[in-house]
């Protein structure tokens, strides 16, 4: 390639040579935007250790505070909408009639007591939701509050937090956080 016969040959490789060295420089400049990138996501994710975030599911923890939020995926309007909770023995001890909703995102909170006004010990509690559809009680999806106890970095840079009775999920799978 140092040889060439003419000398517009020998400019069109030097420039071939200028263009492969600015191509590396831009990609050196990429990985190090990325990594950058990826670190910032990190400590951000980081930031939400013991703080709690609403997730697709139907169990979770109750806390000493003694509340957990949710968020009701009502599909159709409904004149018959029910909320039973269950201990981990698969007790009913708490129901709450919602009555008529509409469509769409319907927000509940359980304050930990049980039907009579008795507040519950802290553990994991299960949600049943169920809508009445002509007669016929159908179930419903929920998104519960959970505490996000600690942040994992995969290999390829993908951030996942550990939730409390929850698992390992996703940024993108978390609905709120609060």
């Amino acid at each position: 390639p140092l040889d060439p016969q003419e000398n517009s040959e020998f400019v069109a490789q030097l420039a071939q040579f200028s263009s492969v060295e600015g191509l590396d420089k831009l990609n050196n400049t990429m990985n190090d935007f990325v990594g950058s990138f990826q670190s910032n996501q990190a400590l951000q994710a980081s930031a939400m250790v013991g703080r709690f975030v609403k997730v697709d599911s139907e169990t979770s923890y109750l806390g000493n505070d003694g509340l957990i939020a949710g968020t009701i995926d009502l599909t159709q309007s409904t004149n018959d909408l029910k909320v039973k909770v269950f201990n981990s023995d698969g007790e009913q001890v708490a129901e709450e009639m919602m009555g008529k909703n509409t469509a769409g995102e319907i927000p509940f909170a359980w304050d930990g007591a049980d039907g009579a006004g008795n507040q519950l010990p802290a553990g994991f509690y299960t949600f049943e939701v169920t809508a009445n559809y002509g007669g016929n009680p159908v179930r419903l999806n929920t998104a519960l509050s959970h505490n996000v106890d600690s942040v994992s970095v995969g290999a390829n840079g993908t951030i996942s937090l550990n939730i409390a009775g929850a698992g390992t999920k996703s940024m993108s799978e978390i609905r709120e956080i609060l």
